[in-house]
């Protein structure tokens, strides 16, 4: 979503008191990520042992989720396939 809306996430690390200089959306990534580390949660859908042949039918269903209609860019099974894709 950072194509989207890039400008927010700089808005978001100043209401908190950090410097936006540096790329914000690049630093809200490598924060999530840390989070992710931290918490042992996994960084990837093969390290749950998702098949891939599967992704198709997950994104199907993913267009259909209320979920997709608060996201800030397009949301539909393409949308879904790609971001499956990039997390496998």
């Amino acid at each position: 979503n950072a194509e989207v809306v890039g400008g927010r996430y700089a808005d978001l690390l100043r209401s908190c008191g950090r410097d936006p200089r540096n790329d914000p959306r690049e630093r809200l990534a490598g924060r999530l990520g840390a989070l992710a580390r931290a918490g042992g949660l996994p960084t990837a859908l093969r390290d749950l042992d998702v098949p891939r042949e599967s992704l198709d039918a997950l994104s199907e269903d993913a267009a259909k989720q209320w979920t997709g209609t608060f996201n800030p860019r397009p949301f539909d099974a393409g949308a879904a396939r790609e971001l499956y894709e990039r997390a496998y």
